[in-house]
Order: structure tokens, then sequence, then C-alpha cells
């Protein structure tokens, strides 16, 4: 139950929350570079997100040379989901 409130918690955050809605949307890796103009937070903001749900298992990240490749997890994948669910039935 513990990792459970972990991840939770790492949703609630509302850089960290687009950054998932983000990576799930982009349908290949996206390296952490191409995020930060769509945050519009600075890198470290945004270095911090990245590790925080890489941490609670909602992210992936691969490094290709200097570069870092993040893409969503299937538990990301499955919450994001579900969220879109209720947001669907609450309309």
């Amino acid at each position: 139950m513990e990792n459970d409130v972990r991840m939770l918690s790492a949703m609630g955050n509302e850089t960290r929350y687009e950054v998932l809605r983000l990576l799930d949307g982009a349908g290949s890796p996206v390296c952490a570079c191409d995020l930060k103009p769509e945050l519009e937070v600075d890198q470290s903001t945004t270095s911090r997100a990245l590790k925080r749900l890489y941490e609670v298992d909602l992210v992936d990240r691969r490094k290709d040379g200097r570069w870092r490749y993040y893409s969503t997890t299937d538990r990301a994948e499955t919450l994001l989901a579900a969220i879109e669910t209720v947001r669907s039935d609450d309309q």
C-alpha cells in the first residue's frame, strides 16, 4: 500500500502530471530536453519531475550518448486511462 501512496503522490503535482500526459501522448520516447519548452518550467524542475516519476515506476528511461529519453510505463498508461474514464463519466 505504501508504494501505491508514493505513486499517487508523485502524480499529485501539476508538473509531474503534465510530464506524464506529454509522454503518454508522444507515442515514442522523448528527450528530456524536449519537455522543458512544453512545460514552461526550468530544466531543474523538469529533471526533478522525471526523477520522481522514474522512482515510482511511472516512466522508463534510457540513455543514448549524453541524452536521456523517457516514456510512460504500462502502469502510468493504465492510471492515465482510468483518469480519462472518470473524467468522461463526470461530463
